[in-house]
């Protein structure tokens, strides 16, 4: 299991301890030759809704990354390469469907599921259009959802 954030760790700079937190498992080679586990990538501009995600998946078993802006993201999937992707589809500077146009084009084979606060049938176009790009597309959550939703959602890309 990968070590804690400091616990100086505050919400101004979580994101950036959790890019060097990254950026350490990188560095010593971790994220290479870790066993295939369960590796969670979670994007959403929303911090709280990020920690919300990580107690509940860490709790179920995953390595957890969090990233809140798309250049985390993209960081982050490269250096944790993650068996599962949990996405917002509406973030500023970041439109999710784009994102999953970018990951169908880097051969994405994480198991996705698609989050969103917007209307249920976006979450519904936008599960097919991530399997019209031969996404592995396991679900989707409407926002907001509570624990036993998120542990159900979870246990489809384990």
């Amino acid at each position: 299991m990968p070590e804690a954030l400091d616990a100086r760790t505050t919400e101004e700079n979580r994101p950036r301890a959790e890019a060097e937190r990254v950026n350490d498992m990188v560095g010593s080679g971790a994220a290479a030759k870790s066993p295939a586990k369960k590796r969670l990538l979670v994007i959403d501009d929303e911090q709280s809704i990020c920690e919300f995600i990580r107690r509940v998946a860490e709790s179920q078993g995953f390595e957890v990354v969090t990233a809140v802006t798309h250049d985390q993201f993209r960081a982050a999937y490269d250096a944790f390469k993650p068996s599962a992707i949990l996405l917002d589809l509406m973030m500023p500077n970041v439109d999710g469907v784009a994102l999953l146009e970018k990951l169908a084009k880097q051969g994405c084979a994480a198991k996705l599921l698609i989050m969103s606060g917007y209307h249920p049938e976006m979450l519904n176009n936008s599960r097919k259009l991530g399997a019209g790009y031969d996404l592995d597309v396991r679900g989707t959550l409407h926002k907001p959802f509570g624990v036993a939703e998120l542990q159900s959602a979870l246990r489809s890309v384990e």
